[in-house]
């Protein structure tokens, strides 16, 4: 999913909204610092990995372009949470925002289930 994608899928179901990826880039990098201290990870932030439209969350290893995580995350932890903190800017959307609000929880919840155990040891946080 490229940082174009995310734009155009925000745009799609926050309705009512023009967003760049100047105005949600804290957002995505508020969303990565959740998912770390969910999984005691240290992520990079989405803002040093997606510098144009074209990018993706990957990370350059022997050539290629390896996800730094599952995409399906992208979709089910961070655009919820990019859609909760743009509502949270308009009152009017208290449902939507807390549909959204639901959805990042059961997505980060689902992420711990399934990636506790799989962050690269690059990407852990110290013991301490």
């Amino acid at each position: 999913m490229t940082q174009q994608d995310i734009i155009d899928e925000l745009n799609r179901i926050v309705v009512g909204y023009n967003i760049t990826w100047d105005s949600i880039k804290n957002d995505a990098d508020r969303a990565i610092m959740k998912i770390n201290a969910h999984l005691g990870a240290e992520y990079p932030k989405m803002s040093e990995i997606m510098l144009s439209p074209d990018h993706r969350y990957t990370l350059r290893w022997n050539g290629r372009d390896i996800p730094i995580f599952p995409e399906r995350y992208i979709l089910t932890v961070v655009i919820p949470y990019i859609a909760t903190e743009v509502l949270a800017r308009d009152e009017e959307f208290t449902t939507i925002y807390n549909k959204y609000a639901m959805d990042f929880d059961n997505g980060l919840f689902d992420m711990f289930q399934n990636e506790y155990h799989k962050v690269p040891s690059v990407f852990r946080q110290d013991d301490d």
